[in-house]
């Protein structure tokens, strides 16, 4: 018996960032090398994150092989997409917080700079 499961659901992926004055490092302290965030990321001293919600759409069949009968064609099963809904940039915390949408290039180059800890985020 065949059963297909599609799923189309929003996550969420947040990260700390900071800068030591010369550049912009996430939590990790591996480097955030977008040139446009050095505007708003400047403050050795502010606290700073990242929220980002992508759409993750995928599907399982069971009565299916990966790339078909002729080998072209479909994903492997039970991969998933992920697009980039949005992107919000937090400054400060508490009552003090700040939130900026972040739109355009900028946002698609940190949902990039970000993609493969995103694809590791369990739904």
């Amino acid at each position: 018996m065949r059963h297909v499961t599609e799923w189309n659901e929003v996550g969420t992926f947040e990260i700390e960032v900071y800068t030591n004055g010369r550049e912009v490092l996430d939590v990790d302290d591996d480097p955030v090398a977008i040139p446009d965030l050095s505007g708003p990321i400047h403050d050795p001293d502010e606290a700073y994150r990242f929220t980002i919600r992508f759409q993750s759409a995928g599907y399982r069949d069971s009565g299916c092989r990966y790339g078909g009968p002729l080998g072209v064609g479909y994903a492997p099963e039970g991969d998933d997409v992920r697009t980039l809904e949005s992107v919000h940039l937090h400054i400060g915390v508490g009552d003090d917080e700040v939130v900026w949408r972040v739109d355009g290039s900028l946002a698609d180059d940190i949902f990039e700079h970000f993609r493969d800890k995103i694809e590791r985020v369990e739904l």
